[in-house]
């Protein structure tokens, strides 16, 4: 049996259907995909700031207000959609064209906002990881370029044609509406790769190996792609301009805008998954690489389990003769008997090192650089211990 709308009982009709007059869905799709994984990639984050690598910081905050920004963005496509975007314009009502201009415009200047605050997201990770003065320089001017590019963008986008309603853009004989576009675009991506430089600046002169220095470059360039987005979504758009069925014919460039704008919000999370991955690692099922000893066997002593659940490794020394252990303890008269009192301080810019050992963790992103330590040394013997040996008096043996 078959319901009036020709389907089989039981099934509902889709929300949309592709026809020559109707590509909605495919901006649905997209919008759709993209949020899950801004999203996903929040959590992500979040998981490596209280589990894996804390405190929370600047750049955190900033990736959660861009993932918010984002995700109001997305919602406003949905009701872009449902105001009848992506299909032909003379399918829709006037009114509805209309209100289709106006998120439209909302759109535009959410889209802006997003895309900036994911530079800043950027540019703050660097000065959390930066060592040297000059980096943290660098670092602040990009924070910089990336808020004047945002406040330059929509003052480009916002003034158009009748200032009286700036929304209004079909049909509108209004000439330069691409070029601000393009040089909106063009400033978009020379920052882009201005980040990308910085990951190289960042590590040239990094005492680390080669393959670490790749491996942060190589994180910090996922977001080239971007450049590639921001140029097919430019393309699009001017063949919206000048359409004249703009409503079906930027259905393209519209999925561009989210493509670019998903991926940008993500790629701020990538450079801090290297944990998160570590911590999910199953080895598919060997032993992990912290609980093997070079000749391959593990050996886990008794009460060495940590808090957060790992085992530290023990050496074992055992003699040539069946697994027989090796007496290897002396009593500390033998090794020592004249009690050599030893103290050591180390010292950096006249202040004693409080945090290597909270900063050294190997799960947190720290970019160590070369400090001048002082370290003084004092050997004598321990004033509170008495000399060894002791004088005995006259006519006895002396002590064992």
């Amino acid at each position: 049996m078959s319901t009036p709308t020709g389907l089989p009982e039981g099934y509902s009709p889709p929300l949309s259907i592709v026809t020559p007059d109707n590509h909605s869905s495919w901006i649905t799709i997209t919008a759709s995909m993209g949020l899950v994984c801004v999203m996903l990639c929040l959590i992500m984050r979040i998981y490596v700031r209280t589990h894996i690598s804390p405190p929370f910081g600047w750049d955190d905050g900033t990736l959660v207000a861009t993932t918010i920004s984002s995700i109001i963005q997305s919602g406003i496509v949905f009701l872009q959609v449902s105001k009848s975007f992506g299909e032909s314009i003379d399918l829709i009502s006037p009114q509805d064209v209309v209100s289709v201009q106006k998120i439209a415009y909302a759109n535009d200047m959410l889209f802006i906002l997003s895309m900036c605050l994911t530079k800043v997201c950027v540019a703050l990770l660097f000065m959390r990881l930066s060592p040297g003065k000059n980096h943290i320089l660098v670092s602040k001017v990009v924070f910089a370029l990336s808020i004047v590019w945002a406040v330059l963008s929509i003052f480009l986008v916002a003034l158009k044609c009748d200032l009286s309603r700036p929304w209004i853009e079909y049909n509108q004989k209004c000439t330069g509406l691409f070029v601000r576009w393009q040089i909106i675009t063009a400033l978009d991506i020379i920052i882009e790769a201005f980040l990308f430089f910085m990951s190289i600046y960042l590590v040239v002169d990094l005492q680390m190996s080669q393959k670490n220095k790749f491996v942060v470059v190589l994180a910090f360039g996922f977001r080239l792609p971007i450049i590639v987005f921001a140029a097919f979504r430019l393309h699009y758009i001017g063949r919206r301009i000048t359409s004249s069925n703009p409503t079906l014919d930027g259905t393209i460039a519209l999925i561009w805008t989210q493509v670019e704008l998903d991926y940008s919000v993500m790629a701020c999370t990538i450079p801090c998954l290297k944990p998160f991955m570590i911590a999910v690692s199953t080895n598919y099922g060997s032993i992990a690489p912290s609980k093997a000893t070079i000749n391959g066997s593990a050996a886990l002593s008794k009460g060495s389990k940590d808090s957060k659940g790992s085992f530290a490794l023990s050496s074992v020394n055992r003699s040539k003769r069946r697994n027989k252990p090796v007496n290897t303890e002396l009593s500390e008269q033998q090794l020592r008997p004249d009690r050599v009192y030893n103290t050591t301080s180390v010292t950096y810019n006249g202040q004693q090192d409080q945090h290597s050992v909270g900063s050294n963790e190997s799960t947190k992103m720290i970019i160590k650089k070369e400090t001048e330590w002082k370290i003084e040394r004092n050997i004598g013997r321990d004033p509170n211990e008495p000399s060894w040996p002791q004088q005995q008096p006259p006519g006895q043996p002396l002590m064992q």
